[in-house]
């Protein structure tokens, strides 16, 4: 039903657009999502069944690559098993954000196209990546052009979600000055773009009359506040900060895989900055903190594979993955 008059049924797509103007007022910000459900509502209940599936799994390839695959040649069965695991064991609300229709746009939906959007931050620096998107292979013209469509889908990525779209602009400022102060890589510094072309976006989204006066608790205490969320965080996560804990001592010890715990360091901060930001919301709703849990995987993950980097955990023998000094 439309948000405008709250009676009558959408029909077209055309509908979505006054239902979305009256959503931006009632209900929050994020039109780009919440119009994606209204258009899905209208479709065969099969095909979002399919496509949810299909991005699900999509979520658990796109970690995986993240965590192993981008810095490696071969394949790691049990990590991507681990992640499935991880997904399942630790995401709070694991219905709301993955078999819920209007949740899984939210939220699953959101948090794979921010993902996806970010990944050329790791494809261009991987030296064992065919996929380079702006290399050298390309025109002037096709590479300028690629990623100029590339700097404007910002606006897009700006206005999905509140916590993951905040904490990927931190990303695309963080990562480009990481790789150019430990990696000498200046070429990379133009992909700090992205984050400007997100922001106005994402000032629209939280601006919206509906988030400032529902969802924003303009009388909390910000101690009170940040302290539920740090028990929240702890209370859902603390398995996996005790193991990844338990890999940086391991990884520290032996004076190893500096890179890869620098790299973790930064998800993994990245992750609770995003829990921090509900210290001022007026309730904290466990798929919300979808964004956090996938970040944090993500930071275990890769300490994970740096203790197979190095030999700890027996693969093969010719350990066709990047040494530690390539990494």
């Amino acid at each position: 039903f439309s948000f405008a008059s709250g009676r009558d049924r959408i029909t077209s797509p055309i509908q979505i657009l006054p239902s979305m103007a009256a959503h931006y007022g009632n209900m929050n910000g994020r039109l780009i999502v919440h119009g994606i459900s209204q258009l899905m509502l209208m479709l065969p209940p099969g095909l979002f069944d399919v496509l949810n599936a299909g991005v699900f799994c999509l979520l658990c390839v796109i970690i995986y690559d993240y965590i192993w695959k981008l810095n490696h040649e071969t394949h790691n069965a049990l990590l991507y098993l681990a992640v499935v695991a991880a997904l399942w064991r630790f995401v709070p609300s694991f219905g709301q954000v993955f078999l819920w229709l209007d949740g899984s746009c939210n939220y699953l939906w959101s948090i794979v196209l921010l993902l996806i959007y970010i990944k050329p931050l790791f494809i261009d620096q991987n030296p064992l990546s065919k996929r380079h998107l702006f290399t050298e292979q390309n025109s002037v013209f096709r590479r300028r052009l690629l990623m100029g469509l590339y700097i404007c889908a910002g606006f897009i990525m700006g206005e999905l979600i509140e916590s993951a779209s905040f904490a990927v602009m931190v990303f695309f400022l963080i990562w480009p000055l990481y790789t150019f102060a430990i990696r000498k890589k200046k070429e990379k510094l133009w992909m700090i773009l992205p984050a400007f072309t997100m922001l106005p976006a994402y000032l629209f989204m939280i601006l919206s009359p509906a988030t400032v006066s529902g969802k924003i608790d303009e009388h909390i205490n910000l101690r009170t506040g940040f302290l539920k969320a740090c028990d929240k965080y702890l209370f859902s996560f603390r398995l996996l900060i005790i193991a990844g804990a338990i890999m940086i001592v391991f990884l520290a010890v032996f004076q190893i895989a500096s890179v890869r715990m620098t790299e973790a360091l930064i998800w993994g901060c990245l992750s609770f900055g995003m829990n921090c930001m509900y210290s001022v919301a007026s309730y904290y709703p466990g798929r919300s903190m979808l964004g956090s849990a996938v970040f944090l995987i993500i930071a275990t993950g890769l300490l994970m594979a740096g203790i197979f980097d190095n030999g700890f955990i027996l693969l093969n023998k010719e350990r066709p993955y990047l040494n530690r000094k390539a990494a």
